[in-house]
């Protein structure tokens, strides 16, 4: 019948030229003529594979880790800078007797330059302080984690709290616990 494609057999389906992976259907006139299902089939895999390929072997992995520990009277890091990404804090509070928090600031002020109130400690509401991330309440001996997705930028790691020592409001700012950490791009 007009406009239909003949039946075909076995016989005229054949792939030769192995190291093209070219595959023919016999047409009724006796041309061969390359099939576009199994160009589909050949291509699509290889393309996919490709793609899959590159993405796992991007070298732009960013994030990373690093160990936080706080204590009277500072913060310190194992690394002072890991580049954008999921970066995962490990923190401890070395003490010895104060609970300690940690509050990851965005600011290019210098750590010790932050503005204050009149408790000492970091007015976290000033103009060019921007809070991100806060892990409160870490007692004395304990340890916590968590990951935070951070752009590139300069950061200040503090302790905003302020106790009651003998009678006398501390602000643990004040006192020294806080360091700066920087994300690159």
């Amino acid at each position: 019948m007009p406009g239909q494609a003949p039946a075909l057999s076995e016989a005229d389906l054949a792939c030769y030229n192995s190291a093209r992976m070219r595959c023919f259907i016999g047409a009724a006139d006796g041309a061969r003529k390359e099939s576009p299902l199994v160009r589909l089939i050949v291509i699509v895999p290889v393309v996919l594979a490709v793609l899959a390929f590159a993405a796992c072997s991007s070298t732009d992995k960013g994030g990373g880790k690093v160990s936080v520990t706080l204590r009277e009277w500072a913060i310190t890091t194992d690394v002072s800078s890991l580049p954008h990404g999921d970066i995962e804090f490990n923190i401890k509070n070395e003490g010895p007797d104060l609970k300690h928090e940690m509050k990851i600031i965005r600011t290019d002020v210098a750590p010790d330059k932050l503005p204050t109130k009149d408790d000492g400690s970091v007015n976290e509401d000033a103009a060019g302080i921007e809070v991100l991330k806060r892990v409160q309440g870490i007692e004395t001996g304990d340890n916590d984690s968590r990951t935070f997705t951070l752009e590139a930028g300069k950061y200040v790691l503090v302790c905003n709290l302020v106790t009651d020592q003998n009678g006398q409001q501390t602000s643990h700012y004040a006192k020294g616990l806080r360091a700066a950490f920087t994300v690159t791009p």
